[in-house]
């Protein structure tokens, strides 16, 4: 069995945010990082009119609606690449936030 801690696992966080805290996270990136791709999956309603390409604006929209199951965010910032992945509930939206290694890419390979 492999040793545990010898695990070079990416650094993660989690939160909950109300949608105004979204918003606000989302207005930063705009202006303070480079955001590569947004992705949504969208609810099994929503799906088969869902865009093919999306923003930071259409997955907001999405968050407040509650049209999609989840968001994924990647982007670069502080020579850093993240990817946070929110999650609508009714009343919140729970956030993981992980360091990507420096090395993956931004393409959907990953």
């Amino acid at each position: 069995m492999n040793d545990p801690s010898n695990c070079d696992l990416p650094e993660v966080r989690q939160v909950v945010w109300s949608l105004e805290q979204v918003e606000a996270c989302f207005s930063d990136l705009e202006r303070h990082a480079q955001v590569y791709r947004v992705q949504i999956r969208w609810s099994q309603a929503t799906a088969a009119t869902a865009p093919q390409t999306t923003t930071l604006a259409d997955a907001l929209v999405a968050l407040r609606e509650q049209t999609a199951t989840a968001v994924q965010v990647y982007y670069q910032f502080d020579e850093k690449k993240w990817c946070d992945t929110l999650m609508p509930t009714p009343d919140t939206i729970r956030v993981v936030r992980s360091v990507l290694p420096a090395d993956h890419p931004f393409d959907g390979a990953g």
